[in-house]
């Protein structure tokens, strides 16, 4: 099967396989946790949504940190500062969303469809080349190599529409739009685009530049 993928990342070398990375020793607690889940290690997108920890601007309790920050600005009547504050919460939560749907759609996947391919174990690919340029005018740089992609595990078609331009929802939907990718399925419904994407489990083999 010929696919093709937009090295964002620098990782690609032409020839070679990509490969998980290892998981370290483990200590109690979430590590453990986190390599229990994946034994046998991460791709390079399951490091960046699942595995690796948040900068230290958007750790674990930025939330409330910037809301008291900004509540104390606000005593002392710097309007501006508190402004700041705010702003900055909203783009930690923004950053949130993104791994928090991967999430979903990983749990999903583990309950209901167990024998799709990770996507924390897995690169991303689309079918004509075409489709990577666009990829790419839309989600990276013009100096982001495109790769041919030859899958060697299991590999899954769904349609990343579903998630990356899902509005405000309920859960049921949400929840519904989650089995609708990974049965491989679309939505119908007016002025909407389908967007396939192709999850390939490690290791792919690189087989060339292509663009």
């Amino acid at each position: 099967m010929k696919l093709f993928s937009v090295d964002r990342r620098g990782f690609y070398v032409e020839g070679s396989n990509l490969e998980l990375t290892p998981n370290q020793p483990v200590t109690p607690g979430v590590l453990e946790h986190i390599d229990a889940m994946q034994p046998d290690g991460y791709s390079w997108h399951g490091l960046q949504y699942y595995r690796n920890p948040p900068a230290p601007e958007v750790a674990q309790d930025a939330p409330m940190r910037f809301l008291g920050a900004a509540d104390q600005a606000l005593e002392v009547g710097n309007v501006a500062q508190a402004r700041q504050f705010l702003n900055f919460l909203r783009a930690a939560m923004s950053h949130s969303r993104s791994e928090m749907l991967d999430l979903l759609l990983e749990r999903t996947r583990e309950a209901h469809f167990p024998d799709r391919p990770s996507r924390y174990r897995s690169v991303f690919a689309v079918e004509t080349l075409e489709e990577a340029l666009a990829f790419r005018a839309s989600y990276g740089k013009p100096e982001h190599p495109v790769y041919e992609l030859e899958p060697l595990g299991k590999t899954h078609r769904g349609d990343m529409s579903v998630y990356t331009h899902a509005t405000p929802v309920s859960v049921a939907t949400l929840d519904h739009l989650m089995h609708l990718y990974w049965r491989g399925e679309t939505l119908i419904m007016p002025n909407y685009k389908t967007q396939w994407e192709h999850v390939l489990e490690l290791p792919v083999a690189v087989v060339k530049k292509v663009a």
